[in-house]
């Protein structure tokens, strides 16, 4: 085995901190802005001024440690070229993308067919534009393989939608996710070397999200909001 799995350790622990440390001045941040909690849903639970800004800060670590991975000469840098069109890229490039239009709707408001033609973009941009493919679907499907991509795109925009509906009680939405990041570690590390960026990412949003769920464990100081649904959601 190769040095990969200390490198996952450093850079999930670096966005562990960096979110966790990070959390409370967004808090403050978010506060000193006047936010209102104006969610109408049946999912809400909860009472009081709770500041949706987890999401934000959520992503900000996870593309710090991301973005320095890649700078340098490091092992992922070594393993993945960034700006090609890559799959890896694109799913990245496709959560940030969701995961932004997610903050503008958390910062301003944005109707519901806005935010779902967000989700179609980033996923159509992931798969059509960066080639993430699902191999094992199009041969499920046989002669109607091509319509693999397309159902692809689908299954990002459902998966979006899964956690950002699960998003209702503290800790669920980000303890769900946690859970299914730590799979794709651990499958990444029994790959070693070969998944370098596979484990980078998944490690990285892994240490995010528990850096997230420090503040986020019942009783909530802070909530995801839909930034931090929709990005690791499509994640």
């Amino acid at each position: 085995m190769s040095a990969t799995p200390w490198v996952l350790w450093v850079a999930g622990g670096v966005a562990f901190l960096l979110v966790a440390l990070g959390m409370p001045l967004a808090i403050r941040g978010w506060q000193a802005l006047g936010r209102k909690d104006r969610e109408v849903s049946l999912r809400k639970v909860h009472t009081g001024e709770i500041p949706r800004v987890g999401g934000f800060v959520l992503m900000l670590g996870f593309a710090i440690v991301a973005i320095r991975g890649l700078a340098g000469t490091t092992e992922l840098s070594a393993a993945h070229e960034w700006f090609s069109q890559n799959p890896i890229t694109g799913a990245v490039l496709g959560a940030l993308i969701c995961g932004g239009f997610g903050l503008y709707d958390d910062l301003v408001g944005l109707r519901a067919r806005y935010k779902l033609f967000g989700q179609v973009l980033a996923a159509a941009i992931a798969v059509f534009g960066f080639g993430l493919h699902w191999q094992a679907l199009a041969d499920l499907l046989g002669p109607a393989g091509l319509l693999a991509d397309p159902l692809t795109v689908l299954f990002l925009v459902a998966g979006v939608n899964a956690i950002n509906l699960s998003d209702g009680l503290d800790g669920l939405a980000g303890g769900n996710v946690a859970l299914g990041l730590s799979v794709v570690v651990v499958a990444a590390l029994s790959h070693g070397a070969a998944a370098v960026a596979v484990g980078w990412i998944a490690a990285t949003a892994l240490g995010a999200v528990l850096g997230f769920l420090v503040h986020n464990r019942h009783p909530a100081r802070v909530f995801m909001g839909d930034a931090g649904s929709y990005f690791l959601g499509f994640l």
